[in-house]
């Protein structure tokens, strides 16, 4: 899907990256990050951009580069973990000014896996996680406000089943991957 995104030729600190656009639609803001809605050249659907926002607080601190990058690693582990086929990865942001208005980013070659994207030379760059979009009907904040359809309490209760399944019975991929399999669930910020 993402031939002419991904690179995969060695990457060093002196190589010079192809950068594309991605096509800004629509941006939505949260405390920690800004999320773009778009697609890029070759994808096949919607796709979104989620910039982490530097911020501090009392779960995370966010402020420099090294922990947005190191926080969108970690997301894309546990978010790969959690929902396949979702997330693509990462890709490096050029210097820019991230604001809710923007209609176009550049962005890099996409690094498709955690163990790559711990590899990947710690550019000073942002780093963004790219996925797909997914429908309307199947994101979270809609279904908790949807009132037709299932009460919302049954909803919850299937919510906090499957929860409980994923962080239960670990996929075997991650014992595989001899990648850590927490017994607590993961951290906030983490799968922001």
């Amino acid at each position: 899907m993402f031939k002419y995104l991904h690179q995969s030729e060695k990457r060093t600190q002196d190589s010079s990256f192809f950068y594309q656009p991605f096509s800004v639609k629509a941006c939505r803001a949260s405390e920690s990050a800004l999320l773009y809605f778009g697609n890029i050249p070759y994808s096949d659907g919607d796709t979104v951009l989620k910039v982490l926002l530097p911020r501090q607080d009392s779960r995370v601190d966010l402020t420099s580069l090294s922990s947005r990058r190191a926080c969108q690693i970690e997301g894309l582990y546990w978010n790969t973990y959690f929902t396949k086929d979702v997330y693509f990865g990462l890709v490096p942001l050029p210097a820019q000014d991230f604001k809710s208005d923007l209609k176009s980013i550049s962005i890099g070659s996409l690094i498709t896996g955690v163990e790559e994207a711990e590899r990947f030379p710690g550019f000073d760059a942002e780093y963004g996680l790219l996925m797909r979009a997914l429908p309307d009907e199947r994101r979270l904040d809609n279904v908790l406000q949807t009132t037709s359809g299932e009460p919302l309490h049954l909803l919850l209760e299937k919510l906090v089943m499957r929860i409980s399944h994923m962080h239960t019975a670990p996929p075997s991929s991650l014992k595989e991957a001899n990648r850590p399999i927490p017994s607590d669930p993961p951290s906030a910020s983490s799968i922001l």
